[in-house]
């Protein structure tokens, strides 16, 4: 798209405009999939070249419409990644493991575990030996990745009831 090669080409503010517009598009269409796809892609930007506040807005009201009028699967996976991600940026740790409760088993349904957001989360709240777990699978080929990042404990660092390294967490 015009947006992505605005993006590609560093012309940051063209690009936001462009991605801005296809969501007005895509919301004047009743193209509930598409506007899904093209607001993530306005918070991807958002987050990239700030204000990550912005972003976390975003975001955040994004997962929320989508909580009440889901979308494909593939959509929400990263929109709720991309959740993790940003609130784990900002420090919001409670937020994030929250998030990333809702993001487990989307990520699990479509195989796509945005291993970046993951670390970050796990790195936020000390699970090292997580993150370096999961650093090491993913140089690898997508299909052995994939069943490498499973055997990480994704489960015990969102599910505070089963780790209780949680309380080391830095909110």
């Amino acid at each position: 798209s015009d947006a992505s090669i605005a993006r590609d080409e560093g012309r940051f503010t063209d690009a936001l405009a462009l991605y801005r517009d296809a969501v007005r598009i895509a919301t004047s269409a009743g193209d509930w999939r598409l506007e899904v796809m093209d607001r993530n892609n306005v918070v991807d930007l958002l987050w990239e070249i700030g204000p990550t506040e912005e972003a976390a807005r975003q975001v955040s009201k994004l997962a929320e419409d989508l909580r009440v009028r889901p979308a494909a699967y593939t959509d929400m996976d990263v929109v709720f990644v991309n959740l993790i991600g940003i609130l784990s940026e900002m420090g919001r740790i409670d937020e994030a493991l929250a998030a990333a409760r809702e993001a487990l088993p989307l990520v699990r349904r479509t195989q796509r575990y945005f291993l970046e957001e993951w670390l970050y989360l796990f790195w936020r709240c000390g699970q090292f030996d997580a993150a370096d777990n999961a650093v090491h699978v993913a140089p690898r080929a997508a299909e052995q990745c994939r069943h490498k990042l499973a055997e990480v404990d994704l489960d015990g660092v969102v599910h505070a009831d089963r780790q209780p390294v949680f309380a080391r967490c830095d909110v």
